[in-house]
């Protein structure tokens, strides 16, 4: 007999026998093995079982969306460990997607002590954010240790919930969950059990798109007020959900990821490398830099070059106007070594230690000065609001040889990205304290990513944001792409969508710009630190807009709108502020970001019947 159930509230579980889930050898011998493990009883206590199904390998390499301080894998020892807690928590996925007819299975521990408000989980995603993914999960719903919520998705579309009770509590050892994923059925396993399997019905929708393994622990605490995972009180933190003996399929994986240069300004977000052929011609690649390690030397880090230069040598240094500036303005009579630090697919990185201090430089060999420009006009605004701690720009210049350098404060980051309650007040008093008398837009022109940012002043936010995003956006995509489809929608969805701001009161408040996760920090006080800023003045609700990729939590936001209060039609406007940074994607990257610039637009133009 069953010892996990399903939940007296829920549907009933399917307990038909097991059947194979379509002509795949490899997954018939995957299920008849955990089936035969079901049939004898088998389920785990302690220690847990370690099922290695034929058909499947260990995983081995994982990207991290954000927060990867707050992820820990040891490859060695098939473990990985996300914590939550006054930073936020973290999400990691497979390095490639998997075609149906495999299984994915790990074994979990979910974390100790009080996690109302946390979700933990273990799922299969086309791709995690899009709003037509599909998906496949095991998803913990933290006020409750002792069941499991089992769900898929279908072009964004999910309401298949089962919630099914567990003989155990989740945290007190680890347990075996396997999703086993074909042509015609998926089933959901723990401990070797069946507890779940779905069929396809002819007509009905299927998940059938190529898709990561992902796994997360976040604060979910605002869904449903509350109702889904309780509330997040943290008490008990930190919270510590442990991944190990993690599987996937064998020989059944596609669109092998890269580690150079992913994404633009997304970081660690997954790019749909099916999309790689048709953006290569078009994209130039962003400063990977530009990630919060490009300005904080750590103390392993390897010196490229150390050279003691003294003030008396001055005068032989007119070639190199970097040198040059910090050993006059700068105040420095030496320059004691210079740390490369990380790397970029555009700027280069450095830290020069001399006498009187540190300072960070990025340079470009082949762009002229009016890139770093914009940033320091931009870093120099936020830092002038002396709200949130960014790093003071002091000199952008030419080089002799060609291209441009920045010189600029540098800070000593501390392990973490600070306090999100912290972050999420300190940014909202920026945007109450910087307001413009000129409209909306900025100085200078600026860059999102390596795409032309366009920031003429403008009276009316609409306008603006019709102009100069969404519609800069679009026409890019006509021109690289020829995709009149997606801008014909688009030009309908900005002629219509004014009622979406009925009500709300909007000012031109200074925003950072391009707030993701790779862009956001903490000093060695634990204070928030944000940098590499794409600045313009706008609605505060835009800077919002890279929130998929930023992992802010309930604390984060509950913080924010107690000093800019939340406005009438928030929710109705944040999808709008994701599509400008979907179609941003879609020029840097290609197609594979377009079905999510797409949904998004087909859901206004339903929603304002356009």
């Amino acid at each position: 007999m069953s010892r996990i159930k399903p939940d007296d509230n829920e549907k009933t579980t399917s307990r038909r026998s097991w059947t194979p889930l379509l002509c795949c050898p490899a997954l018939c011998v995957l299920l008849s093995i955990m089936a035969s493990e079901s049939e004898r009883g088998a389920v785990a206590e302690s220690p847990p079982v370690h099922l290695h199904p034929d058909g499947t390998e260990p995983l081995v390499h994982i990207a991290v969306d954000y927060c990867p301080e707050a992820c820990h894998h040891a490859p060695d020892a098939g473990e990985i460990h996300v914590t939550y807690d006054d930073r936020g928590g973290a999400r990691w996925r497979s390095r490639c997607r998997f075609l149906p007819g495999g299984a994915v299975a790990a074994t979990i521990r979910a974390p100790a002590g009080g996690t109302d408000g946390l979700n933990y989980n273990l799922y299969l995603s086309s791709l995690e954010g899009s709003r037509d993914m599909d998906e496949i999960d095991f998803e913990f719903l933290g006020h409750d240790k002792c069941a499991v919520q089992t769900n898929f998705h279908v072009a964004g579309g999910g309401g298949r919930e089962q919630i099914h009770r567990l003989p155990f509590d989740s945290s007190d050892g680890f347990h075996h969950y396997a999703i086993a994923w074909g042509a015609e059925a998926i089933e959901w396993r723990i401990d070797g059990e069946l507890i779940r399997r779905e069929e396809r019905v002819a007509g009905e929708p299927w998940p059938e798109k190529p898709m990561f393994l992902y796994a997360s622990v976040w604060d979910a605490s605002y869904i449903n007020d509350g109702k889904w995972t309780g509330t997040y009180h943290g008490r008990d933190a930190p919270y510590v959900c442990s991944y190990k003996d993690i599987r996937v399929p064998l020989a059944l994986s596609v669109e092998e990821e890269e580690d150079p240069c992913q994404c633009a300004d997304a970081g660690d977000a997954p790019a749909p490398t099916a999309a790689a052929d048709d953006a290569a011609a078009a994209v130039e690649e962003v400063d990977a830099g530009d990630a919060p390690a490009a300005t904080a030397a750590a103390d392993g880090d390897a010196v490229a070059a150390v050279e003691e230069v003294d003030a008396g040598a001055v005068a032989a240094l007119g070639e190199d106007p970097i040198r040059e500036w910090i050993l006059t303005e700068g105040k420095a009579t030496k320059i004691t070594g210079v740390s490369s630090i990380g790397g970029g697919c555009i700027n280069s990185a450095q830290c020069y230690k001399t006498d009187a201090g540190s300072f960070f430089v990025k340079t470009n060999r082949r762009i002229g000065p009016s890139m770093f420009e914009g940033e320091a006009l931009g870093l120099k605004a936020m830092y002038d609001t002396n709200s949130i701690r960014v790093p003071l720009p002091y000199k952008v210049g030419s080089l002799p040889t060609g291209g441009s350098f920045i010189i600029m404060e540098f800070i000593e980051f501390g392990r973490s990205r600070g306090d999100q309650s912290v972050l999420g007040r300190k940014l909202a008093e920026m945007h109450k304290a910087a307001k413009s008398d000129k409209g909306y837009g900025f100085y200078v022109d600026n860059t999102i990513g390596s795409t032309p940012q366009i920031n003429t002043w403008t009276a009316d936010w609409i306008e603006f944001y019709s102009k100069h995003r969404l519609g800069f956006q679009l026409e890019l995509i006509t021109q690289r792409f020829g995709d009149s489809a997606i801008y014909e929608k688009g030009q309908r969805l900005i002629k219509n969508m004014h009622p979406l701001f009925d009500g709300a009161v909007i000012e031109p408040c200074l925003l950072h710009g391009d707030l993701w996760s790779g862009n956001i920090s903490s000093d060695t006080n634990g204070e928030p630190v944000i940098l590499d800023p794409a600045c313009y003045y706008g609605h505060n609700e835009a800077e919002f807009g890279m929130s998929w990729c930023a992992g802010f939590g309930g604390e984060f936001y509950s913080s924010y709108f107690q000093v800019m209060p939340k406005q009438p039609g928030f929710e109705k406007r944040r999808d709008l502020y994701l599509l400008y940074h979907y179609l941003n994607h879609y020029n840097l990257f290609g197609s594979g970001y377009r079905s999510s610039a797409m949904s998004i637009i087909d859901d206004y133009l339903r929603m304002l019947k356009a």
